[in-house]
């Protein structure tokens, strides 16, 4: 059983193509392919916010359906698992049996991104900062940011006691294991010598309360290993101070996987939090030489069912919340960018 429970199928139909609906498809076909081309068609795209809202979009291939995501193996596997669930708790038995996934090649995200985003026309920088970045108003005043419209990346750059720091926003999903590909594209391209990731994740303790709490560590565990860095922000956590939970990390290729049976096993291990990104990002630091650490909001918690979850991040109580933390960050990663 998830740990969603009644806010499953919620969160679920945010998520699901609207064409899956539309037809009794012979097969539900999930693929690792960037296309936005006429041919296919955009799904739910929430253009209100100028980043992470481009969606998987839908390609009918004769009597199929192709979903076609952003080339990530944890991407697609995740979408498949959504389909799946979302047929089960829909549909008459058996007709999630229709949903299929092709594997992603080994190469292919990090093909992707430098043959068919713009990242590569990023500049040279020391610090580079991604995730949600649009919540950095006191780091970015009046920031222009480059890169058009439907470009999948765009950046605003500052100088911070003579470091170059860029501000990455990405408009698609960098889901996953692409995360931990972007960084490797970063490291070789812009040659940062420090990755900082601001976003959002869950917790695994029942008395944290959602949209209350920041979190950061210096460790996930990833695919059953882990993986330690030395985590950048720790000075500045402590100076700034606030509600940080400093803690274990658990990276999950899927929300479909955060199971109570996953729970169990997680809250055995003393993992703290858990979310699809920062151990791939964080081992990819490593392997790349980078300084690495994420400050992150905990959105949700899988351990304990609160009002505030995934299905209804648009709420009122929400954003309150959330707005006092954006400014604790801004505070911490500010205090950061000016001791570098």
């Amino acid at each position: 059983m998830h740990t969603m429970g009644t806010s499953l199928l919620r969160y679920l139909a945010m998520k699901v193509h609207p064409l899956v609906d539309s037809t009794p498809w012979r097969r539900l076909v999930v693929v690792g392919a960037h296309d936005r081309g006429d041919a296919s068609v955009v799904g739910r795209e929430k253009m209100d916010k100028p980043f992470n809202w481009m969606r998987p979009t839908a390609k009918r291939v004769g009597e199929n359906l192709h979903i076609q995501c952003f080339p990530g193996v944890d991407h697609v596997e995740h979408y498949g698992a959504l389909l799946t669930a979302y047929l089960r708790l829909t549909r008459k038995d058996g007709e999630w049996e229709r949903v299929e996934t092709r594997p992603v090649a080994e190469g292919d995200t990090i093909q992707a991104l430098r043959a068919q985003t713009n990242i590569l026309a990023l500049p040279r920088a020391d610090v580079i900062v991604t995730g949600l970045v649009h919540r950095l108003d006191s780091l970015t005043p009046g920031a222009s940011y480059v890169g058009a419209k439907n470009d999948e990346f765009a950046w605003t750059s500052r100088v911070v006691q003579g470091k170059t720091v860029v501000f990455l926003g990405c408009r698609f999903s960098f889901w996953g294991s692409i995360s931990g590909d972007l960084v490797r594209v970063l490291a070789q391209h812009a040659q940062p010598s420090q990755v900082i990731y601001f976003g959002k994740l869950g917790s695994t303790q029942p008395s944290v309360q959602p949209n209350r709490w920041l979190a950061s560590g210096d460790c996930s565990c990833v695919d059953g290993a882990t993986v330690r860095w030395n985590n950048i922000l720790l000075s500045s956590i402590h100076r700034v101070g606030g509600p940080v939970i400093l803690g274990k990390h658990e990276t999950l290729g899927s929300v479909l996987s955060e199971t109570h049976a996953w729970l169990r096993d997680a809250t055995r291990h003393g993992y703290d939090f858990v979310d699809p990104e920062v151990g791939q990002m964080g081992r990819a630091a490593i392997e790349t030489g980078l300084g690495f650490g994420y400050i992150h909001l905990i959105s949700d918690n899988v351990a304990r069912k609160y009002p505030e979850d995934l299905s209804n991040e648009r709420e009122m109580g929400v954003l309150v919340g959330r707005d006092a933390l954006y400014a604790r960050v801004n505070r911490i990663l500010g205090d950061h960018l000016e001791s570098l």
